[in-house]
């Protein structure tokens, strides 16, 4: 069987598929839960890197956190009292199924994620957002950078920039969008080791004082 080029991480440690990495992430008192497509109906806990399968479903129990890292470079976290089905990641495109919970999404940029709710589909390209699904369905969508189309099952689409907001009913129809509520804060970026880096920015040059001259009266 096909495995995806990703993995579960549930602790302090990461593995990608191309080296071994280390990265800081809160340790939850929780459990992070993962069911196979081809086994039982059973959850199973997961180990510090589990590599995941095509239809596995991935769940964080209450105080965990999942971190979800792609070789295509995405990475997503799946927050406490949350789950997601990996309906598909290949390296250039990936599709990820909510049914209720909260997801950060860190798309990478040469790849289409698609993430679908029961009320909603986004089509994500090298865009950090957020989504939230309440147990009735109805979906927001919280882009903090990047552009994402949203489109509703029923009524209305939007394409959200940096800042922007739409929120889905559970009838699956899309209210006005704006601007994103105070107070959602975000959450650091996962890293692994070996994680190509943006070159540090340059000092800014500091600016030597010209010399002035005083000329006294004679």
């Amino acid at each position: 069987m096909k495995r995806f080029g990703f993995l579960l991480a549930a602790s302090s440690i990461l593995v990608s598929g191309l080296a071994a990495a280390q990265e800081t992430l809160p340790v939850g008192k929780g459990e992070v839960l993962y069911q196979t497509s081809t086994g039982s109906a059973t959850w199973t806990s997961s180990a510090p890197a589990q590599p995941l399968h095509p239809k596995d479903v991935v769940k964080a129990d209450a105080g965990a956190r999942a971190v979800l890292i792609g070789l295509d470079g995405s990475k997503v976290i799946v927050h406490p009292r949350s789950s997601a089905v990996i309906e598909s990641w290949g390296p250039s495109h990936a599709v990820l199924l909510v049914g209720a919970g909260q997801l950060e999404v860190w798309a990478a940029k040469k790849s289409q994620f698609e993430i679908r709710t029961p009320v909603s589909t986004g089509v994500v390209y090298g865009a950090a957002l957020r989504v939230l699904v309440d147990p009735s369905g109805a979906t927001a969508w919280d882009v903090f950078e990047g552009k994402v189309k949203v489109r509703a099952s029923k009524y209305g689409k939007v394409k959200l920039a940096a800042d922007e907001h739409a929120g889905i009913d559970r009838l699956g129809l899309m209210s006005p969008y704006e601007y994103v509520m105070p107070g959602i804060v975000r959450s650091p970026e996962p890293h692994y080791k070996g994680e190509p880096q943006p070159p540090a920015a340059k000092p800014a040059k500091v600016q030597k004082a010209g010399k002035t001259k005083s000329a006294a009266a004679s």
